[in-house]
């Protein structure tokens, strides 16, 4: 069984769709129960991705 990323700080950004606090997006949160343990890696995957990116892009725009 796949364990449920959340971290219990949601703070969501309708904008971007995506929570701040775990990086998935809005149907991934909703439906997380639901899915099959390979799309739930998934998920887990492109939220990783994600933050990742999120975490360059501030990286990048402090250095300036």
């Amino acid at each position: 069984m796949i364990q449920n990323p959340c971290i219990r700080e949601c703070i969501f950004d309708y904008d971007e769709d995506y929570c701040t606090g775990c990086y998935r997006r809005l149907d991934d949160i909703w439906d997380w129960s639901g899915r099959s343990d390979s799309e739930k890696i998934e998920i887990i995957e492109r939220a990783k991705k994600l933050k990742e990116e999120l975490e360059d892009l501030e990286g990048s725009s402090s250095s300036t």
